[in-house]
């Protein structure tokens, strides 16, 4: 073991820190509601004390990322594919913190993630949080975005039609729609409309950190 372990840079340490407190905002541990930056920091060192860590990559914005870029680039069936890997991500990550909210066990977690429609995932969590179903224009929009993905993956294209990039088209414009809502979803249902506070509390503290 080497004598002295290499400094951690402030930027990494910010983006670790920053995942931390949106992790257990979503999963309920703490309410950013009308609390403070040290309120919210003194919480975080409180569960810190007892709890066990580990880490995980979250994807979730890299496939955003591609799936704007392939759009950019006219590669519509790749962007289609990755639009779909971010919403199932995003409706997982929910799925997850609702269940860790309600003390479901790891097992049913995982049962719910993994044998669980996405479909039927997203009507879940809009059951359990609003007594709603969801609109039939977002479903739509979701069953859509997942039949081109699905149909690509396995394979199943029927032979192309003139019309085919157009509803392309049409599927990546909706997407985007998809991620404006299931962002409010998550910002309302997890983070109390307090998302771009808490983003805003990390920006102050950062810019305060370059100045000392």
């Amino acid at each position: 073991m080497p004598d002295k372990l290499p400094k951690i840079p402030k930027e990494f340490a910010r983006r670790v820190t920053r995942c931390i407190v949106d992790s257990l905002i979503e999963q309920g541990s703490i309410d950013p509601r009308g609390k403070t930056e040290e309120q919210i920091f003194k919480e975080v060192w409180e569960i810190n004390k007892t709890a066990e860590w580990a880490l995980v990559t979250d994807h979730t914005k890299s496939w955003l990322e591609r799936a704007r870029q392939a759009a950019e680039e006219n590669d519509l069936t790749s962007s289609v594919v990755f639009y779909a890997i971010w919403a199932e991500h995003q409706i997982n990550k929910m799925v997850e913190s609702l269940g860790r909210r309600r003390k479901l066990s790891d097992e049913l977690i995982e049962s719910l993630i993994f044998r669980t429609s996405l479909i039927e995932k997203f009507i879940w969590l809009q059951l359990v949080l609003t007594s709603k179903k969801p609109s039939d224009k977002t479903i739509k929009k979701l069953q859509r975005l997942n039949k081109f993905r699905n149909d690509y993956i396995h394979y199943k294209w029927k032979p192309k039609k003139d019309t085919e990039k157009d509803q392309l088209k049409n599927v990546v414009s909706d997407a985007e729609k998809l991620i404006v809502e299931l962002r409010a979803f998550l910002n309302l249902h997890f983070f109390h409309n307090q998302k771009k506070r808490v983003a805003s509390l990390f920006s102050k503290r950062a810019r305060r950190k370059l100045k000392a």
